[in-house]
């Protein structure tokens, strides 16, 4: 239950983008995925790939710390260079 600005945020972190195509469009591809991330520490922060419009999600304990973790990743991921 993100707000407006944290699900701007989030868009941006996923897609490197302020705002979603039209459902129509091309840019789509295969649509936004969520991918399980066995490579990234239990507890870690998130990682996308803006290109592919998916966010790789480590393991966590529980879904407030999940909730906490993304968070943390979309308000301080300023640029792509940053991650």
């Amino acid at each position: 239950s993100f707000g407006q600005t944290d699900l701007k945020l989030f868009v941006r972190f996923c897609w490197g983008r302020s705002r979603l195509p039209p459902v129509s469009s091309p840019m789509w591809g295969d649509g936004f995925k969520v991918v399980g991330a066995s490579d990234l520490p239990e507890g870690g922060l998130p990682r996308a790939h803006t290109c592919f419009f998916q966010i790789d999600l480590p393991s966590y304990q529980s879904q407030r710390q999940a909730a906490d973790r993304i968070l943390f990743a979309i308000r301080n991921c300023m640029s792509m260079q940053n991650a």
